[in-house]
């Protein structure tokens, strides 16, 4: 599929087994709810994660759809827009975030990652030195 400008989007459909999650109900059990948490990663052809997204769906159900569900798998379905790059950038400011709010080891992952799209990039090497470095 092609959005604007001919961005390529990424259709996504999951097959969720109905057992395998839990809902929630009011008090008068007239509404179901759950919530569906997805993360998608699509890599190139040689491995290479080239866009990750992740959702949190809510989902409120009728009773009647609740028996309808359980009796087969459900169905969800997404899309997310494939803009091409490496998004360096963007895994810098998530290990920059990552690193404010001292979770160092998630923070190493990004910059590590980052380093693996683009290996110039020497004030990420140093800055990976330096949190070695670190107690």
């Amino acid at each position: 599929m092609a959005g604007p400008e001919e961005t390529p989007i990424v259709h996504f459909s999951i097959e969720l087994d109905p057992t395998s999650f839990g809902l929630e109900t009011d008090e008068h059990r007239s509404k179901f709810y759950t919530t569906l948490d997805v993360t998608v990663e699509a890599t190139n052809s040689d491995g290479t994660l080239v866009h990750s997204t992740a959702r949190s769906t809510f989902i409120e159900l009728t009773p009647r759809q609740v028996d309808e569900i359980q009796a087969a798998p459900v169905a969800y379905q997404d899309d997310f827009p494939l803009v091409p790059g490496t998004y360096t950038s963007v895994l810098n400011a998530l290990g920059d975030s990552h690193q404010r709010l001292g979770d160092e080891e998630k923070a190493k992952r990004y910059f590590e990652r980052s380093l693996e799209l683009d290996p110039t990039q020497d004030a990420v090497k140093n800055r990976l030195t330096r949190m070695e470095r670190s107690p």
